[in-house]
């Protein structure tokens, strides 16, 4: 999936940039529910929201790791830090 890849789910768009940064968190939870199987929601919804872009780089890679694909822990924070609503719908779009 492409990182500015939105117009293809204009609902998970919405909802990951419109309702920063609750709605980004959930999209990125629910895609790290899916990717790796016996994880909860809770637990990487609540890991983005305090530990920020650190949390939620190491979600996604997580999600990264479970599609076989290689992923840089700092790139992945760069990426949550500037770019955090378009990295949460693109983790979504990758998984459903």
């Amino acid at each position: 999936e492409n990182l500015f890849g939105c117009c293809s789910d204009c609902f998970t768009c919405v909802i990951g940039s419109a309702c920063y940064p609750y709605g980004a968190y959930a999209l990125q939870a629910k895609a790290v529910q899916i990717a790796a199987p016996g994880n909860t929601c809770i637990t990487p919804f609540c890991f983005a929201f305090w530990c920020c872009c650190i949390g939620a780089g190491i979600n996604r890679g997580t999600i990264l790791k479970a599609k076989g694909i290689e992923s840089n822990f700092f790139l992945n924070c760069f990426l949550h830090w500037y770019c955090g609503p378009c990295a949460s719908c693109q983790e979504f779009r990758e998984v459903t």
